[in-house]
């Protein structure tokens, strides 16, 4: 398949492609994707992220988290995006690209995929995510909420 497009929209894809790590046919399949995807209802995310009624350290705490967690996901309260052969790619070349940085490849797939769809604010404990610098020059950093 191939598309026209204006020169400078062309030009403008592309930069905005390589500003999230991206080849440039996979940020068109995700524009395309999001424009026509169709959209779970939404719940509430505090349905994802409030975890802490439960007592830290004991199995049933554990299960009990994990098992609000799963309802939240299933609520449409968040999405489970799936990992592409391009955002293992970019992964695996974050590697050569912070050899003074220790990276799980789990923290390294996270990062290609939320470069890939734009996302800039991460809930995490992970000390990694506010250590990783993307976009021109490496001057832009996730804002990491806690």
């Amino acid at each position: 398949m191939q598309i026209s497009l204006d020169p400078e929209l062309q030009r403008r894809a592309q930069r905005r492609a390589a500003e999230l790590g991206i080849s440039f046919a996979e940020y068109v399949r995700g524009v395309v994707t999001r424009d026509l995807g169709v959209r779970r209802k939404k719940g509430s995310a505090s349905l994802v992220f409030n975890l802490g009624a439960s007592v830290p350290g004991t199995d049933v705490a554990r299960r009990k988290a994990a098992e609000r967690f799963w309802e939240g996901l299933r609520s449409g309260a968040a999405e489970v995006e799936p990992v592409t052969t391009a955002d293992l790619e970019v992964a695996w070349a974050m590697a050569e690209d912070f050899p003074d940085q220790d990276f799980s490849i789990v923290d390294r797939t996270s990062f290609a995929v939320m470069l890939r769809l734009g996302l800039r604010r991460v809930a995490t404990l992970d000390e990694d995510f506010a250590v990783f610098r993307f976009g021109p020059a490496r001057r832009q950093a996730f804002e990491v909420v806690r």
